[in-house]
């Protein structure tokens, strides 16, 4: 897929992502706790059994999609990184906290592969805030991303290669208005659950 940029109907897709999601993005940064005094190593173990709840319904929600096989997109499951962290840090499992709210419902119903191009501008774009985060986690937690971060680090030492491809994909999808809305939708749903999730959970 080509990292060079974007033709002109990106900018617009990009543009109406960030406008739609401005308020729950700056929601869920404030909710993040890894710039706190108290935030240590066993804090971090919990937030990364709060994200696999997350990120499961995520990466199931990707697969049944079709998504990956319709467009192409090389689908890293987040989940799964998770798993290697934890049992790198804690040799165990995650501990997924109960929903007895069902704030994850309405990950499961962004079915449409429009949804998930939406989905992934909030999976994908947390990458390249992972990134900056991997010093604050070295200091706090005492990990890197190869030894128990590598949920914050994906796509290794070049986010930003990754990014440009997903704009990319952008340009590619959503060249009629009912696929752009439709990628909306699945940003503003993403956010907005993983939001409540923080504050129901954490």
């Amino acid at each position: 897929m080509s990292t060079t940029a974007a033709s002109a109907a990106a900018p617009a897709v990009l543009t109406a992502l960030r406008a739609a999601t401005h308020d729950s993005h700056k929601a869920v940064e404030r909710l993040t706790p890894f710039f706190r005094a108290d935030f240590d190593r066993p804090a971090y173990l919990r937030w990364l059994d709060l994200m696999y709840g997350f990120y499961r319904r995520v990466d199931t929600a990707v697969a049944a999609s079709g998504f990956v096989s319709q467009t192409g997109w090389a689908y890293r499951e987040r989940s799964r990184l998770i798993e290697q962290d934890l049992a790198l840090l804690a040799a165990r499992r995650p501990v997924e906290p109960l929903d007895v709210e069902d704030v994850l419902a309405p990950l499961g119903r962004l079915s449409q592969p429009a949804e998930v191009a939406g989905m992934l501008y909030v999976v994908e774009g947390s990458a390249l805030g992972g990134k900056v985060l991997l010093t604050v986690l070295a200091r706090s937690a005492a990990v890197t991303a190869d030894a128990g971060a590598s949920f914050f680090a994906p796509h290794g030492e070049q986010p930003q290669l990754r990014w440009a491809d997903y704009v990319a994909l952008l340009d590619r999808l959503c060249v009629a208005p009912d696929w752009q809305a439709a990628t909306v939708h699945g940003a503003e749903t993403t956010f907005t659950v993983l939001q409540a999730w923080i504050r129901a959970a954490w």
